[in-house]
């Protein structure tokens, strides 16, 4: 899918780039902003684009408004003025295979016409790597990578959906904000195979120490609250009545950390625990 605002001047080339990958994505999804030019009429006359939205204006927005309307179980977030290699569909299938990957994305070139930026598009690479080494050193240890918008982002539907998608609130940084709390999240498949084992055994805690591993004892073996009234029977989880969805957060010397927006008190409350424990 490609976030847009205001690119008559490319977004036909750009559908057609996105046509002539092989093999074929199952979906092209363009979600617009707001534009002030024709780039919605253009992207709809081309017929290259199976769905043509409209949202708020914001990246992280747009974004998770075509995500949520995508139907593939595989996402791609590609924006308007990047060049996708002709392979990109083979290489998310081949990467996403790997059941310990939650998110990937490519290389950058960072180009002008008529010459190539190696310098910029250097540093742009070597931050995927630095920013969290500097920062999350032990994430980094266990593979956290800071990827940014145009590195052309993939990962799971499932994955994406587990974490609340991008952080609406975000004007910047929504992509490496994202890349953490997948992170942070791990697989879906594998909390829902943890998901199972609490149930399976219920008023057992598998975090050591028992520091507030309750909150996993809590989603196995009791209810939330039926409606959403601002709060929830679980520690660090709240209805965000402006997104109409569950929020997990944490407090941490006086801050408060936002983790994601989920479908269920029982999900965010799930994230919760993780981060804590």
């Amino acid at each position: 899918m490609s976030d847009v605002l205001n690119e008559a001047g490319g977004i036909v080339a750009t559908l057609q780039q996105l046509r002539q990958l092989q093999p074929q994505p199952a979906e092209i999804i363009v979600v617009d902003g707001g534009s002030s030019d024709n780039t919605v009429q253009l992207a709809r006359r081309s017929g290259l684009a199976t769905r043509v939205l409209r949202s708020g204006r914001g990246r992280a927005v747009q974004m998770n408004a075509g995500a949520e309307a995508a139907a593939a179980d595989m996402l791609c977030f590609l924006h308007a003025d990047t060049q996708p290699p002709k392979d990109l569909v083979a290489v998310m299938r081949r990467e996403l295979a790997d059941p310990q990957k939650v998110l990937a994305g490519f290389v950058p070139s960072i180009e002008v016409p008529g010459r190539r930026l190696w310098l910029l598009s250097a540093h742009n690479f070597a931050s995927s790597y630095y920013a969290p080494l500097l920062f999350r050193p032990l994430s980094y240890l266990r593979g956290l990578r800071a990827l940014f918008g145009d590195q052309t982002l993939f990962c799971r539907a499932r994955d994406f959906r587990a974490v609340g998608g991008f952080d609406p609130r975000l004007s910047i940084m929504e992509d490496t904000d994202l890349c953490v709390r997948m992170h942070m999240a791990g697989p879906r498949q594998q909390q829902q195979q943890q998901q199972r084992r609490h149930v399976a055994v219920p008023g057992s805690s598998s975090k050591a120490g028992g520091k507030r591993g309750a909150v996993k004892k809590q989603v196995a073996g009791s209810s939330s609250s039926n409606g959403p009234n601002g709060k929830s029977s679980f520690r660090g989880v709240f209805w965000d009545r402006k997104n109409s969805r569950w929020r997990a957060q944490v407090g941490f010397n006086n801050r408060k950390i936002f983790m994601g927006y989920y479908g269920s008190p029982g999900d965010a409350a799930r994230a919760y625990d993780r981060k804590v424990v």
